[in-house]
Parts: C-alpha cells; structure tokens; sequence
C-alpha cells in the first residue's frame, strides 16, 4: 500500500520534473524508504572511493577550487590523465580502485547549483557538490554525487538524512569528513538511467555525454578542471554535446496570488459536482485551508488520465495548521460513478469513491515527505505549504480556487493580445469574414529586422507569440524581447523560429556563438538572433510532451499554450489562424462534412440532449439527425450519437455495426448512415400504417423526430426559420378501425 502511494505521489512531480529535468523523475521514482535501522555514521579513515583527511596538517597539497570554460563541451579525462580532487581541507576524492575505467568525467556547482540547493532546503549548509561519472568502452561503471558541507557536524546529519533513501547493492552512502557521497553502481545507472532516457528519446544518444548534458544543462554545473577559479551559477547553461532535446524553461510559470478559502472556524462545503460535495473532515485539527483547481489541461489532470481513467478535473484541498501542511485531499471528477471506482482500483486503499468522484487522501508524513522530495531536487526553493501549492500552479497548471460552486471551464477559445504597444484588436480563431489574407510583408522583430515567411512554406496556420525582457526566455539569455514564430498545416507543425531580440549587436554575436554548435542560427541579423527547429522536431517534442503528461493532445494549439502562453507570451495580431473546417460541429472534436457528391436542395438537422429517448437509449450525451433531401425524395439520413467517451463509442459501434452502416464513426462520435433509398421505404410505410399523413421528407422527420422533442438547428438549410412546417409535435393519424 505505501508503495503505491509513494508512486502515486510521485507521479505528478515526475511528470512536471522531466521539464526542469528529465533526470530527476527516475531519481524521485527510486527512493525507497528503510524499514530497517539506520546505517551508522561512517568513522574510518579510509574509505573506497577517496581519502578523508582527519588531520588538515598532513594535507599534501592545498584544494583547488574548480574551474570551467564557458561554451566548452565535456570530454572527460583519461585514465592516465586522471587526477585526484581536493574537495575540502578534510578529503580529497581519488578515484576507486574497485573501478575499472577508461573515461573519467568531473561537474562541479557551487551552492547555487540545483544538486547543491536540494540538500540545502532540508536544513543543510551545502557548499558546493559533484557529479562524478565513470565509463569503460562508452558503457557507465560508477557514479558518485558529492556534497561539499560547511562543516563536519552538518556532513553528519546530512548522512544519516540521504541514508534513509540511498542503500543496497545499487546505491549507498558514504561520509568523508564533511563531505557525503551518494555512491551507485555502474549497471544499475546505465540501464536505469542513460539507457532509459535514451529509449524516451530525452537524450540523443545513450551516452555520459548526454546524459551529463542534461545535468549540465538544467543544473547549473559546469566542467571541472581543478584550477583556480570557482564557477559562476550562469555557467549551468552552458551546452554539451548529446542535449537532452527539451527546451529551457528558465523561471517557473508566473502564479496568481494564493489566499486561502476560510478558516478551520468557518464552515466549507465544496461542490465538484452534481452527485458529491466535498466537506472539512470530521475532526481535523487545522487553521487554515487552501483550494485549488485544474481542468482537464492540468497536469495534475494529465497524469491520472493517462493511467486509463477518465478525468474531467480536479480539486485541491489542502490543510494547514501552524504552517504546516497536516491533510491533503484530491479530488478527482469523472465522468460516472464507474470512472471514479476505476480511479479507486487503480490506486488502492488510499482513494476513496463517492458516485463520480474519486478522493485521494494523504496525511501529514506523506505530505513532509513529498514536498521534502520536490525541495530536494529543484522543484521549489523552500518546504512550506505555500511553496508546494505555488508549484502546484507553476508546474501542473492549477489555479486558486474562489466561490462555493464549481467553476466556470476555462474559454476553449485561443489566448490572443494585440502586438506589443499597440491598440489594435486581435482577430479571434473563426472570425469574421474581414479577416485578411496572409501577411506578406512580415513581422517585426525589434528595430530593424522584418521576419517574412519562409520561401515554399505551405501553411494554414501562423502562431506569433510575444515576451518582453520579463520572460524567463528572453530573461535567461539577456534580451529585450522573445518572439516564437510557429507554422502549420492540419495538425502537423512545419516549422518553429525562436527570435531574441537582443540589446546590440555585441550580445547577438554572443548568443549566437552559444546556441550555433546546436541549433541553426542562418536567419540571424543584426541584433536579432533567430534559432530555426524543423517541423520533425517539432513534432518529436510535442509527442514528448504528451507522453510525460505535460499537455494533454498531441496538437500545436496544446504545445504553444503550455510552452509559451502558460509563461506570459502572448498571441499578436501578426497571427494567422487556420480556417474553421465547414460543416456541422458535433461534440466537442467531430466536424460532419456533407459526404461527396451529395446533390441537395434541403438539409435538416435535428438535435436532442441527453434526455432524448434515442439518446438517453444509448448512452449519449447528444444526438443530432441529419437529413438530405432533393425536392421530395430523401437522398440520405445520419444519426450521430456524442457518446462520453471513446470507449462508450467503440461499444455503440460494435453493437449497431452489426446492422448498420457506421464507417463515418470517429473518435467518441457515431454515426449511422441510412440510404435514400431506406428512408423513402421508411415514409412509405409510415404512409401505410397511418403514422403520417402525407409521404413527405418533412412529415417523416416531424413525426420520427420532433415528436420526441428534437428541434431543428442552424445548421438547417434552408435556415430553420425559413422551413414552412410546424415543428410542434405530430399526432399520428389512425383510421378507427386500427386503433
């Protein structure tokens, strides 16, 4: 059982830390907890993997402070070239001779570097730490992570804490002094980590380059060279070769401001839906509540949706009592009653149904513990309750909560806003037929440089997003502004152009002598750096994305709103949004065409909710009829049912496929297709039988469909106003000797 809250837990931090780092979902996913006692503190004066110094007098050479050159790439150093490592005036590192190696690779952070933070927010004085990384033959043969502490007292404690989570045959722990060492095994970290990473495509290569690069990269480490100068915390974003392929992010995602909802003295009654309210808990001792929210574009939403269950959205609930985080409650809404047992079956005892909610509960240890892990490894800076819900809504897309009724769902309408500076009104997705044609005379970037759209570039769509300097994008490399120009075609990405506007041609110059080992920087000019990204990476950092949970659709609407939008860029007037596709919208993704060649002078559609016989019959939470006609005679007639689900779908459609013609079926929408020449048969029997009285398209659809409280739509043609027949409900004719 608390294995599997342990995973549960971890899950949502691990799919939000694959962003800052994919390396550290794994390490999260490995701590296991020990039952057992803890090791004693490590007391010899020698131990494998280095030489502790009890006496500093006896030192033979004076530690050197690490050093690194900014825009090096890591090769790490020979056998014969290798060297040993001063770490403090108490140990100095050397190399294992239990180890066999022909590569030794050293990376150094200072107290700012993520490694060196994480010790610090569990009450740590970290001074600086290592990533030590040995290979054979390109294969990894041990690893060791040094911490660097201020003082042997703390290297104590900050052992006995790392002992509980690192021990066995694959990783252990060892105190030097004040230094502490994390200690795993060469195979264990090849196929654990390297190997893995490289199978997710979160490196590019199955190498210590690349997977070192994605330390070095988001980190904040640097080479070590064993000289004379310690490396500024702006080194960490220097590039290796082998990039773990996912983008900077910089900053954490801007957070409204967090108040809490009440006080352990007020009463609180949380609606989440139609069947269940969520209230305070009996007996729970607390002063303070938060709430929080997240729709199915969460994160937090993602990461349980794609264990197979199907959740609408979310609530957080969490308590506070001297600001200390004591109960956690989330709460999941699914579809049915039978969407929130499955959640409960997936996890166990520690989530609770109650109809068409799932409660997942977590007491005060579980939740020391998961914020202590997020601190640990650069999620957050700080282990307070505040801290962990700011992450909450930095990293997983959550929102404050306000009001005692469930909130409104977020407008599916894209994010826009006009152009920096600027008044005009920015055209909104299916707009107006006044919408101009594509731009060709460019796009402003800066002062001086006019971005035009790519010769032979084919696309439907344009996304022009702004930053100003305040964007952790524009931010982390110096500019003054950020632009992402993204183009595409249907659903698939053609390309994307990330645009620095930089303060002179100097830092340009700069820039591009950074970024130009890795990525294409052809179209830069002047003060303006631009980095163009194939439409094929596109698509391969999206299909990312989808995978770790951090968007919820494989599409280019998902990946700019979480990429950028959720940073503060906005969408410019400069954008060129894709034509809505004609036809008839039928749930939320199913847009109905007329079928080809379909000759017509009259279409009827018919809609009816959930309460409608044909629908509620089936399951559907919609259902509309669609019906051609050509002066008298029906051409063909389509009964589209919006089921809740894809599932739900599959199961309709294996059940009336037997019978019927349902090759038109997509996604959660069935569709049923019905000749003319079936209909026709359809009225005159009608005719026959007394049902209607006259053999008309209109007499059919008035007694087969309005009758049963469907209605015609706008969809209608001609429009339904101009249709001259009554829509009230049709009394079937019946000769007296029939009734």
């Amino acid at each position: 059982m608390e294995k599997k809250k342990k995973i549960v837990l971890l899950c949502a931090i691990a799919a939000v830390i694959v962003v800052i780092g994919v390396v550290l979902c794994v390490v999260l996913l490995n701590i296991q907890p020990s039952d057992q006692d803890q090791p004693a503190d490590v007391n010899t004066s020698t131990v494998s993997g280095g030489e502790w110094l009890q006496d500093p007098d006896q030192q033979q050479e004076e530690p050197l402070e690490p050093t690194a050159e900014e825009g090096e790439e890591l090769t790490g150093t020979s056998k014969e070239d290798s060297y040993s490592i001063p770490m403090s005036d108490l140990y100095t590192f050397t190399d294992p001779s239990d180890i066999n190696f022909d590569t030794r690779y050293v990376l150094y952070g200072g107290s700012s570097c993520s490694m060196a933070r994480g010790l610090s927010s569990q009450g740590f004085s970290v001074e600086g730490a290592y990533e030590i990384l040995y290979t054979y033959q390109g294969n990894c043969t041990g690893e060791y992570q040094c911490y660097v502490l201020s003082s042997e007292a703390d290297a104590i404690g900050a052992y006995n804490y790392l002992s509980q989570y690192y021990y066995g045959d694959d990783t252990h722990c060892e105190r030097h002094g004040d230094v502490v060492c994390i200690v795993n095994d060469g195979d264990y970290v090849q196929k654990t980590y390297i190997d893995f990473y490289y199978q997710q495509n979160a490196i590019s290569s199955p190498t210590a380059e690349a997977y070192l690069g994605m330390g070095f990269f988001f980190n904040g480490m640097s080479p070590y060279h064993g000289s004379a100068t310690v490396p500024s915390a702006s080194t960490g974003t220097t590039q290796l070769s082998g990039p773990a392929g996912l983008p900077s992010i910089g900053s954490p995602v801007p957070v409204p401001p967090l108040e809490p909802v009440g006080t352990g003295e007020e009463n609180f009654a949380l609606k989440i839906s139609d069947r269940y309210t969520f209230t305070d808990p009996a007996g729970l001792d607390f002063d303070t509540r938060y709430v929080l929210y997240g729709d199915g574009n969460s994160s937090s939403v993602a990461i349980v949706s794609q264990q197979g269950c199907h959740v609408l959205e979310m609530y957080e609930v969490l308590y506070v009592k001297n600001s200390k985080a004591v109960a956690e409650y989330k709460c999941y809404r699914a579809a049915d009653a039978a969407g929130a047992q499955q959640i409960a079956n997936l996890y166990g005892g520690i989530v609770t149904p109650h109809d068409d909610v799932a409660v997942m509960y977590n007491d005060q240890a579980t939740l020391e513990q998961t914020i202590g892990d997020i601190v640990q490894f650069g999620g957050m800076s700080e282990a307070t309750p505040t801290a962990y819900l700011q992450y909450m809504m930095a990293y997983e897309g959550m929102v404050p909560y306000q009001g005692t009724t469930v909130p409104e769902p977020p407008a599916e309408e894209k994010p826009v806003d006009p152009t920096p500076g600027g008044d005009e009104e920015t055209p909104t997705p299916g707009g107006d037929d006044d919408q101009p044609e594509k731009p060709t005379e460019g796009i402003q970037l800066g002062d001086s440089y006019v971005f035009t759209d790519p010769d032979g570039m084919d696309y439907d769509a344009r996304y022009v997003l702004y930053g100003d300097s305040s964007n952790p994008f524009a931010s982390q490399n110096g500019a003054e502004e950020y632009y992402v120009i993204l183009y595409a075609k249907g659903s698939a990405p053609l390309g994307e152009y990330q645009c620095y506007v930089m303060p002179d041609e100097t830092s340009a110059a700069a820039l591009v002598e950074k970024l130009g080992e890795f990525y294409d920087t052809s179209l830069s000019q002047g003060n303006v750096v631009v980095v163009a990204n194939s439409g094929e990476y596109v698509q391969q950092t999206i299909d990312l994305y989808v995978q770790y949970g951090m968007i919820p659709e494989a599409t280019v609407e998902a990946y700019y709103n979480a990429m950028y939008v959720s940073y503060g860029m906005t969408l410019t007037k400069d954008t060129v949004y894709p034509e809505e596709p004609e036809g008839i919208q039928l749930g939320d993704s199913y847009v109905f065409a007329d079928p080809d060649g379909m000759d017509y002078d009259a279409r009827y559609v018919l809609y009816g909710d959930s309460s409608n016989p044909f629908a509620s019959q089936n399951g559907a939470e919609e259902y509309y009829v669609i019906l051609y006609a050509k002066g008298s005679a029906p051409l063909g007639e389509y009964q589209c049912y919006v089921m809740p689900d894809e599932t739900s779908a599959a199961a309709l459609v294996e059940k009336l496929g037997e019978f019927y013609d349902t090759s038109l079926s997509q996604g959660n929408v069935v569709v049923v297709s019905n000749s003319g020449e079936y209909v026709q048969q359809t009225i005159d029997l009608y005719v026959q039988y007394g049902m209607i009285s006259e053999a008309t398209v209109e007499a059919y659809y008035n007694a087969m469909y309005v009758s049963y409280g469907m209605t015609l739509t706008e969809d209608t043609v001609p429009a339904a106003g101009e249709v001259e027949i009554s829509t009230a409900a049709v009394i079937p004719y019946l000769k007296d000797d029939e009734l």
